[in-house]
């Protein structure tokens, strides 16, 4: 997967963020006309759309203010030196604004996921018209019947890239909703973390927080998940309109 700097991060941010808004809308338009269209699925998909879109400039902020916080605890690193031998302790802020990240990294979990859920709900009824549509994309990917599963067979027909981002993201936002420890980490560019990531800590038997320092989320997975959502959603757009 590829990684950015921090700069070229935002910049994807936001064309991803342009590209799912306009595989919304083009969803919409599509499944507004279609004769099995739901008012209620439809308006619950183009809500969690906008829940992403909305969210997306203050995940931006908080990562920029996230970068400067940690430019400037590197500079008050070099300035302790000299600071311990006038005897003058240096003064530091507690790190809001990677607090802020890590909450809004946590967040967008919860934001993507449930979009994902009412994606299922559309495709459902557009492959499988004659069962219920179901509330979560978990159903495509159930261990025991997912080989038989309508939704499961489109998306390994028409996104197979999907099919292999989705489990991860999923465990991810469960070890999420489980109460996981997160902490920033980064720049490191040895490590694979050309910008500021976060990283899921396990807690141990004892008390103590286990950190895995070889990995981290950073944007270019987020954007990563904005992608593969943007082109499952082109996918139902094109499916709903041929059926129309």
């Amino acid at each position: 997967m590829s990684t950015f700097t921090g700069e070229e991060a935002i910049r994807a941010l936001d064309e991803m963020a342009e590209e799912l808004q306009s595989a919304s809308a083009e969803l919409d338009a599509a499944w507004v006309s279609h004769p099995r269209c739901s008012s209620t699925i439809r308006m619950r998909a183009g809500e969690a759309a906008s829940d992403i879109l909305r969210f997306l400039p203050l995940l931006s902020e908080s990562h920029i203010q996230a970068m400067e916080e940690v430019a400037d605890d590197i500079r008050q690193l070099h300035e302790v030196m000299s600071l311990f031998r006038s005897g003058r302790p240096p003064g530091r802020d507690a790190p809001r604004a990677t607090s802020r990240l890590i909450v809004s990294y946590k967040a967008l979990y919860f934001f993507i996921s449930a979009y994902q859920d009412k994606l299922y709900s559309v495709i459902s009824l557009l492959v499988d018209p004659n069962s219920p549509p179901g509330p979560n994309m978990s159903r495509a990917f159930n261990p025991t019947t997912s080989h038989n599963h309508p939704v499961r067979r489109f998306l390994e027909a028409e996104l197979p890239d999907y099919v292999d981002w989705f489990p991860i993201w999923r465990d991810q936002r469960n070890q999420v909703k489980n109460g996981v420890s997160f902490s920033t980490g980064g720049p490191a560019p040895e490590n694979g973390l050309l910008t500021i990531g976060v990283r899921f800590n396990e807690f141990t038997a004892d008390g103590g927080v286990s950190v895995d320092c070889s990995k981290a989320v950073q944007l270019s997975d987020v954007v990563a998940a904005l992608r593969v959502s943007a082109q499952l959603v082109r996918r139902a757009a094109d499916l709903a309109g041929s059926q129309s």
